[in-house]
């Protein structure tokens, strides 16, 4: 279990995050939907109750059974420190763009609850689930049903979570909560939320569960966490803070 800083690692996919993309909700959707279909993803939206969440996926049953999920950001939760989003749909689905780059096995992408579908105008999301409660039991659970969707679908047997920022922090909640995951993945993700909320002097994720918390069931997976040297948003203190506790098992 450990973290690592990257400056090479995923250069060509950050290079292309950082154009300038339309921030409308139909651009945001276009972009997804273009990207996924280049790539030969098949779209569907898997109903788990709570929400209809949207996913990609490529590929049929793949070697031993395994395969690979890519979890992606919170997306656009605020449109400033001060201003929630009215919708959390990503302006870059990056998380999408690593999925895009798996060059064979079969792959599953999982937006998250309230991105790219229409629960949003359909009053099924309160802007609770992007901000506050992101990270909450009823989002974790509602991630959980998608992926049991499609091992039920595909025959899979084991999988690797691979989670983008946020989605990191859901990859880590969902790892804990399984019995199938053999490898966890995470890039960029605050998986203390808890020291991120204080260092940038933002609100506490009240709602939201605590990775550190799991650290029992955590331990036995492996585990890489990887941390941008220029990131801005998340650093090393976020990931270390929870590989402390992990570490010690409790």
């Amino acid at each position: 279990m450990n973290v690592r800083t990257y400056t090479g690692l995923l250069l060509g996919l950050l290079l292309v995050s950082g154009c300038t993309l339309g921030t409308s909700l139909a651009a945001r959707k276009s972009t997804a939907v273009n990207l996924a279909t280049d790539a030969g993803f098949t779209g569907r939206h898997v109903d788990t109750g709570a929400f209809s969440l949207q996913t990609w996926y490529r590929g049929g049953l793949g070697q031993d059974g395994h395969l690979e999920v890519y979890i992606e950001g919170d997306g656009l939760a605020w449109r400033s420190k001060r201003r929630l989003s009215d919708n959390p749909t990503p302006v870059d689905p990056v998380a999408l763009r690593l999925a895009a780059r798996v060059t064979d096995g079969p792959v599953l992408y999982l937006a998250r609850p309230c991105q790219y579908s229409d629960d949003v105008e359909r009053r099924r999301c309160a802007p609770a689930l992007w901000s506050a409660q992101r990270y909450s039991e009823t989002v974790v659970n509602a991630m959980n049903r998608a992926i049991d969707t499609y091992v039920a679908t595909t025959g899979a047997t084991n999988l690797t979570l691979i989670g983008y920022s946020g989605g990191g922090v859901v990859a880590t909640l969902l790892a804990a909560r399984r019995d199938d995951v053999r490898f966890l993945i995470t890039v960029a993700a605050n998986l203390d939320h808890e020291t991120w909320t204080r260092r940038h002097g933002v609100t506490p994720l009240s709602g939201s569960l605590r990775p550190s918390e799991y650290a029992r069931q955590l331990g036995r997976i492996p585990q890489v966490h990887y941390i941008g040297q220029q990131d801005r948003i998340v650093s090393t203190a976020e990931v270390q803070g929870y590989l402390d506790r992990l570490e010690g098992g409790a």
